[in-house]
């Protein structure tokens, strides 16, 4: 554990903050035992390329968020739960930040009590076989098939963190209406000058089929970390740490 790292990430990170999390090594773990992990992983880097191919990051492979002294909310194997620095300070990630408006107290407050639903929620091997099945059958954004739905006491993690944020989307919506800023549902807006022609009409094409672009179960990690690829809902990278240190 590295005490130093630690301060540099609370010197750095704020409350709704979206951790991104690339590959652990997985080395020292026995093949029995890290296969779901390796599953996982292969699952995740299939459909982030099919989605973005070459226009972005790919190589994440984890979301967290974080809600400062509270915990860092994950949703990984076994299940959800409230984790700290020093459980993830030495691995590889970067932290991202929303900027379409500054988050108050109160919008904390209500991320944080979606969040704490999912709390000891088990993290959904099904789901990730059903992306899959998905991405082989040409629906990279819409979740069609559910063969392995384990229901709604099972989640996966960047699906989970981007529930959060539309729960926290439909609060400001009832809340404030009009008269105050009020956030566009993530990634449902392609940016015209990023994507190819045949993407662009396709976006258009899904919402004329189902009222929105990407389904909550269809978002990937991938997706937080290139949402300059989007309209309506830019994180922006603030820092990176790697091996109980800041690089960035």
């Amino acid at each position: 554990m590295s005490a130093e790292g630690i301060e540099q990430f609370q010197a750095v990170a704020k409350a709704g903050d979206v951790i991104q999390q690339y590959p652990l090594d997985l080395s020292h773990m026995r093949f029995y035992k890290r296969w779901k992990f390796l599953l996982v992983r292969r699952c995740i880097h299939a459909r982030q390329y099919a989605v973005f191919g070459k226009k972005g990051d790919t190589n994440h492979v984890h979301t967290m968020m974080y809600f400062g002294p509270e915990g860092t909310f994950s949703c990984e194997l076994p299940k959800a739960s409230m984790f700290f620095p020093y459980h993830f300070i030495q691995s590889h990630f970067q932290i991202f930040r929303y900027q379409m408006t500054e988050l108050s107290a109160v919008d904390i407050q209500i991320m944080s009590y979606a969040a704490q639903q999912f709390v000891g929620c088990k993290y959904d091997v099904g789901e990730l076989f059903d992306i899959g099945i998905n991405h082989l059958l040409g629906y990279d954004q819409h979740h069609r098939i559910g063969m392995f739905d384990y229901g709604k006491n099972y989640g996966v993690c960047s699906t989970t963190v981007r529930a959060v944020w539309e729960y926290w989307r439909k609060w400001r919506e009832r809340v404030h209406g009009t008269a105050d800023f009020v956030p566009k549902r993530l990634f449902d807006r392609l940016a015209p000058d990023k994507w190819s022609r045949e993407d662009y009409e396709r976006e258009w094409t899904l919402h004329a089929e189902r009222g929105r672009y990407l389904d909550v179960e269809s978002t990937t990690p991938a997706h937080w970390a290139n949402t300059h690829l989007f309209q309506d809902c830019l994180f922006e990278k603030v820092a990176e740490f790697k091996d109980g240190r800041r690089i960035a």
